[in-house]
């Protein structure tokens, strides 16, 4: 009988501590509910709207392009610290780019992959051919159908197949 009303007492010292620690807690909730760190409104600020119309995403894509062939990569970091990462992935999802990472990807891992495909996609619209510095003239004149008055004054009339682009370079 005292070994049953030892663990009793014991099981209600245990408890009364547990309450204490359960008061305690609840007062800090409520104290921080009350006098929150960050406003709500500051909060409800940070959540961005994902659109769902396709033509949106391309329209911020393009936007985006303009902007990185004007600033290069200040354009790619501004535009993902003006977004939240909900819409950064889903953009890029919309815009068919691999999302990076697994799980939730961090700002700068987006910022990475937006930054390499914006350079490949700059890399591929750049004329594959360039003209000799040299001949610059001279590739404007074989591009033209009849050749330049000097030429034909001077009979040099170009053949189209020795072409002043060069593959190799200079």
């Amino acid at each position: 009988m005292r070994r049953e009303l030892h663990q009793a007492r014991r099981l209600l010292e245990r408890m009364e501590r547990d309450l204490k620690s359960l008061r305690d807690l609840l007062e800090r909730l409520e104290a921080s509910e009350s006098s929150p760190a960050t406003p709500a409104s500051d909060r409800k600020s940070k959540r961005e709207e994902i659109p769902a119309d396709p033509t949106l995403w391309a329209q911020q894509m393009e936007a985006l392009w303009k902007d990185f062939q004007e600033r290069g990569l200040e354009a790619v970091e501004a535009f993902i610290q003006q977004h939240t990462v909900p819409f950064l992935v889903a953009f890029l999802h919309a815009c068919s780019i691999p999302i990076p990472g697994r799980g939730k990807p961090s700002k700068r891992q987006i910022r990475e992959e937006l930054y390499q495909r914006l350079r490949e996609r700059r890399a591929l619209e750049r004329p594959v051919f360039t003209p000799r510095p040299s001949e610059e003239g001279k590739a404007l004149e074989a591009e033209s159908p009849h050749g330049s008055e000097e030429s034909k004054e001077k009979g040099e009339d170009q053949d189209p197949s020795e072409s002043s682009y060069s593959l190799w370079g200079p």
